[in-house]
């Protein structure tokens, strides 16, 4: 999920792997980051690339020998804050991501910058307006028992060892999936 700044021009890229923050919440509970900065959360320190189950067990707030977790019952968002990098007056900035798990959308300083259905493509967008300064980028992955609960139509063939038949509409993994 390593989202970073890039700089077309020269191709050098900045990294925004430190100082990522994490938060679940119930699905759909907030539909932007605006609503989100007004709730009282509990934001737990994160790295990226990772997962939401990593980044609990790295803070000692969940393990494999604890009580069972549906991680894909609940809507995970990850946020950052980063200094914008400098740049020359031709350069065109870019911000990448080289996959972003399942459903996702992304802002970047509170307006919608991307949203992504499917993990195994990379997203790039050019900024258009200056960054400033002081700049927040928030991912919200949403919760995919949600997204399974909608009725579509039965599949042709089954595949037995998938434990929902509607996760073969989403574009993400299916192996190492717990419930």
């Amino acid at each position: 999920m390593p989202a970073r700044v890039k700089s077309i021009a020269g191709y050098r890229r900045e990294a925004l792997a430190t100082g990522w923050e994490l938060c679940s919440t119930p699905p759909d509970a907030f539909s932007g980051p605006d609503e989100l900065s007004r709730a009282p959360l509990d934001w737990v320190r994160g790295h990226a690339p990772s997962t939401a189950a990593e980044c609990l067990r790295a803070a000692d707030l969940w393990s494999l020998d604890g009580a069972p977790r549906r991680f894909d019952a609940e809507d995970w968002w990850y946020r950052v804050r980063f200094t914008a990098p400098p740049r020359a007056p031709d350069e065109e900035l870019v911000i990448g991501f080289d996959g972003l798990a399942t459903v996702a959308d992304v802002w970047l300083n509170g307006q919608p910058l991307l949203h992504s259905d499917n993990m195994f493509l990379a997203h790039e967008r050019v900024l258009d307006a200056p960054l400033a300064g002081e700049n927040e980028l928030v991912i919200r992955f949403r919760a995919l028992d949600r997204l399974l609960e909608a009725k579509r139509p039965r599949p042709k063939w089954r595949a037995p060892m998938v434990e929902n038949q509607q996760l073969r509409r989403h574009r993400t993994r299916a192996a190492h999936r717990r419930a």
